[in-house]
Order: structure tokens, then sequence, then C-alpha cells
């Protein structure tokens, strides 16, 4: 095990599929890269806890490298609203609702598209961008965006249908 994982630092050093300050996932475990050793690498998690995992994991394990080629993402949630509703409306409300959210990138700006009829309304589809970084959970984002949505949406009596 030692002379694999060994190796296993020599070609992460030599090819590079993650770097000191890269946002990772493998094995559980999701944070920052610290360092990378010979033998192991450390990983900070948002909770500040220091994980040392063998270099071989990071060949042998499916490797999630959130910061590899860029560090925004883009993420979207789907909106349905009923037949009826203004469809300009919902989209500036969703537009709107997602620049002013404080971790939503100003640029790209956010994307409002109308995605499909369906039975009962029109489906949305909000695309909007996020720095990866390890103090912002995008689930935590989506979440805060749908409670708005749904203040929004109630206050200018648009109805919400499930976007499914």
């Amino acid at each position: 095990n030692l002379l694999k994982n060994v190796i296993s630092g020599i070609l992460l050093l030599i090819e590079r599929p993650l770097r000191v300050g890269d946002l990772i996932e493998v094995e559980n475990v999701r944070g920052r890269v610290t360092t990378i050793g010979l033998r192991s690498s450390t990983v900070r998690d948002a909770k500040r806890v220091v994980t040392l995992i063998p270099n071989s994991s990071f060949l042998e394990r499916h490797l999630t490298n959130w910061t590899y080629s860029s560090r925004i993402g883009r993420f979207s949630l789907r909106v349905g609203a009923l037949y009826g509703s203004p469809t300009q409306l919902v989209m500036k409300l969703l537009g709107d609702l997602a620049a002013n959210h404080p971790h939503v990138l100003k640029t790209p700006q956010p994307q409002v598209l109308l995605e499909e009829f369906g039975n009962q309304g029109r489906i949305f589809t909000l695309n909007y961008w996020l720095e990866i970084r390890l103090d912002v959970d995008p689930h935590e984002v989506a979440s805060a965006l749908r409670f708005a949505i749904e203040e929004k949406f109630e206050a200018a009596g648009v109805k919400i249908l499930p976007a499914a």
C-alpha cells in the first residue's frame, strides 16, 4: 500500500488532476485540498475538519474536482406557473430574485427560459451561476431561491405548479 500511494502521489504531481486549493469530492469527503504529499493528501471540509486521504484513492475512486477547469458552476431550478399567469411577469420575478441573491453571480447573469407547456401551466427554467466555494452550498442557495419564489409569486398572485 505504501508503494502504491507513493506512486499515486507522483502521478498526482505529474498529471495534476487536482491542485492545492481545488474543491473536490472523493469517498464522501468534500472539501478544499490543502496539501498533496507523496503518500497522502489532506482535504479540509466546510466545518474545518481535515481528512487525510491516501493518494491511491484519488486514482482508484471516483474523484469530482469542482474547480478543475472553472470555479463557476451553473445551477437550475424548474418552476411551473398556472396558465393565465402573465408570462413576462413570471420571467421578471424569477430573474430579479436570482439577480438579488447574494451568492448568485452577476456575470454571467441569471437566465430565465420558458421550457415547455405543461398540462396545467407553463414550465420555466431559472439558470444561475455560483462560484464553487466551500462556504457556499448550492442546495442552500436553491432552497433560499424557492422560498423567495414562493413569497414573490404569492404576492403577485401567481400560482405555482409542480414542475415535474
